[in-house]
């Protein structure tokens, strides 16, 4: 029972890592190398469905899918985890970058 527990913290502690070190790859403009760890991260079935959700989002932005990002992101602000704080935080940063982009081109924000 207790080796079963530490195998479950492990792959936990695996897919936060490389949600963290994706992450850092897609801040480094390195899509290929982010895409490959977050990949691990959604296939594995022991990590939250909120972080694969919010790392699908981070990669459709990093591919300039807004309206991906956005729809991933609004799907997660019903979500009463940890993760939503950030969330919020990154979908008000996508909207107002959206909002600059389209409002010097004559469009609509969010």
């Amino acid at each position: 029972m207790q080796q079963q527990q530490q195998q479950q913290q492990q792959q936990k502690t695996n897919s936060e890592l490389r949600s963290a070190l994706g992450r850092v790859y897609l801040q480094a403009g390195q899509l290929d190398q982010a895409e490959a760890h977050l990949a691990a991260v959604a296939a594995d079935p022991s990590a939250p469905e909120p972080t694969k959700a919010l790392n699908a989002a981070f990669l459709a932005s990093a591919r300039g899918d807004w309206d991906k990002a956005g729809e991933l992101l609004r799907g997660l602000l019903v979500v009463q985890d940890d993760v939503n704080y950030a969330v919020r935080q990154f979908y008000s940063f996508v909207c107002q970058l959206n909002t600059l982009f389209f409002s010097f081109f004559g469009f609509p924000g969010c």
